[in-house]
């Protein structure tokens, strides 16, 4: 049995006056499931029509064509301990502070599943494992993988939670 979570979508009137290109009559159909995603499908040849239509994504077929996407499940994103160097500005039992150096993912996602900054910090602290979102534990805001800044970490639930409240007031 397979893992892939199968969808099929015939072309209809309305697709044709609504979208000019597949992976956007793709999206709408499939709102769960992103372009990049989508792309990212259509390169492995798992969006493909049984006759001997070939598919573009910047094209839409004919109406009638029916579109077959498997759709994998998706990669597991809990992050592992990495052996990866923190500057740590700040430390006491709740808190961790870092600088955050350019280059480096805050959590992992879609094509960056190692070489976090929550995989240093389960090398480096393991206590916060259970704190806060299990793919993103400890972590409540983040920087863009390109931006070097000081980001706060919490060790805790209570901090973690502590934290995510004063957020949502700012």
């Amino acid at each position: 049995m397979s893992d892939l979570n199968i969808h099929e979508i015939i072309i209809s009137d309305d697709d044709v006056q609504n979208f000019k290109r597949l992976d956007q009559c793709l999206s709408h159909h499939l709102p769960n499931i992103s372009r990049t995603h989508l792309k990212d499908i259509f390169k492995k040849g798992l969006i493909y029509c049984n006759n001997s239509l070939k598919l573009e994504l910047k094209k839409l077929p004919p109406v009638g064509t029916c579109i077959h996407i498997e759709v994998p499940p998706p990669p597991d994103l809990k992050a592992k301990p990495e052996k990866i160097p923190l500057e740590i500005l700040f430390e006491d039992q709740h808190l961790i502070v870092i600088n955050k150096q350019a280059g480096l993912v805050v959590h992992p996602a879609p094509g960056n599943y190692s070489g976090t900054l929550v995989s240093a910090l389960l090398y480096h602290f393991q206590e916060i494992k259970d704190t806060g979102n299990i793919e993103r534990p400890g972590i409540v805001h983040r920087l863009d993988k390109g931006t070097t800044g000081t980001m706060v970490i919490a060790k805790s639930p209570e901090a973690f939670e502590g934290l995510e409240i004063g957020r949502a007031h700012v």
